[in-house]
């Protein structure tokens, strides 16, 4: 049996000296930031550290310069990551990061209390949350508010496929106050088989797998390439 993924962060600590700061866009998972490293290291590099949006690297062979940018890129692209290279871009996906950290891998009974995400987001990240989403909007398209919601979406199904939490039960975890509320979120905008998922489950009540046809009828977006490599 292989040894368990370590949970993973979304910031790293100052880069330790002799060592350069890669920031790499799409890695959201464990099996993610294995992968990543392993092209990293395949293409020369020693990895010190990595976190959901960045990597601290120095050659393997001490005075040696790092690969050239495009060899880098092209390895990376090739399993579904980016280099990111523009400081506006580099903020996003650490606010990103941080979103996917808080949801996915902060256990309930650590998530900070009491505090809204943009407050939260604001503070970790030390900007203004009103330019932080104005930023996220620009770049990504998506508001910042929709990818927050999308991504308690992905980690309520994937809570819910354990078959061992009722709906109640995520709501809650999600800091939702009722099942209702969580299922009332405006995911995308109102379209018929979104409306009809929502009716037949509030009618049928059917559990666990009914709410999971639910979420998926809502999905304004397929699921990202990457978040495959957490499964196969």
């Amino acid at each position: 049996m292989s040894a368990a993924l370590p949970v993973p962060t979304a910031a790293l600590p100052p880069a330790a000296p002799g060592t350069t700061r890669l920031h790499i866009r799409n890695m959201v998972c464990p099996q993610c930031l294995r992968v990543a490293r392993r092209e990293l290291e395949q293409a020369g590099l020693h990895v010190e550290a990595i976190a959901l949006s960045a990597a601290d690297v120095r050659p393997i062979t001490p005075g040696q310069p790092l690969p050239p940018t495009e060899q880098l890129q092209a390895a990376l692209h090739a399993v579904g990551f980016e280099l990111v290279d523009d400081p506006r871009d580099q903020l996003v996906e650490q606010t990103k990061a941080l979103v996917v950290e808080l949801i996915h891998y902060t256990p309930a009974d650590q998530q900070p209390l009491l505090l809204t995400y943009s407050h939260y987001l604001s503070q970790r990240l030390g900007r203004d949350y009103a330019y932080l989403s104005h930023l996220f909007s620009q770049r990504e398209g998506l508001t910042l508010e929709k990818y927050i919601i999308r991504q308690k979406v992905e980690r309520a199904k994937e809570l819910l496929s354990y078959q061992e939490a009722t709906v109640a039960d995520v709501a809650r975890q999600l800091g939702y106050s009722s099942a209702a509320h969580l299922t009332n979120q405006p995911l995308v905008p109102a379209r018929p088989a979104a409306e009809a998922s929502m009716r037949w489950w509030d009618e049928k009540q059917t559990g666990p797998s009914g709410f999971i046809c639910f979420l998926l009828s809502l999905a304004e977006f397929p699921v990202s390439p990457v978040c495959f490599l957490s499964t196969n």
